[in-house]
């Protein structure tokens, strides 16, 4: 984002001052992936993707997101932009969703299913992916 900001001649989003507006959703999207973590963690299952999980946690902001560091990473790249000042750098955003739409979580659904089975098709029937 820093390089795009460098690079990529672009207009500001925000002026001056204005720029610590991207304050508000970096911190909403610290917070929200902190939260998420700590269900893991209080869970003992582990967060990084390629491990085995060893719970299904269905609570805090996973009772209305199955995905919530994943979406954590929204707000945070928005703000991380609105700080940085150009347009450029929001050009991440879009590309972090395809991303993890398309090579992250269908293979994380695919263990979860392997995994929990029945419990976590009912999950994904009650429960969006993103929002």
């Amino acid at each position: 984002m820093v390089l795009l900001a460098l690079l990529v001649p672009t207009p500001s989003i925000l002026h001056g001052a204005w720029r610590a507006a991207g304050l508000l959703p970096l911190g909403c999207g610290i917070l929200l992936h902190r939260s998420a973590w700590r269900l893991f963690r209080a869970r003992g299952t582990p967060i990084h993707p390629e491990s085995t999980p060893r719970s299904l946690v269905t609570t805090g902001p996973y009772s209305w997101t199955r995905n919530p560091m994943y979406l954590a990473g929204c707000p945070i790249l928005l703000g991380v932009a609105l700080l940085l000042g150009p347009a450029a750098p929001l050009l991440v955003l879009p590309a972090w969703i395809w991303i993890v739409h398309r090579h992250f979580l269908p293979p994380e659904e695919r263990v979860l299913t392997e995994r929990f089975g029945d419990a976590y098709r009912t999950y994904q029937e009650g429960v969006p992916r993103w929002i």
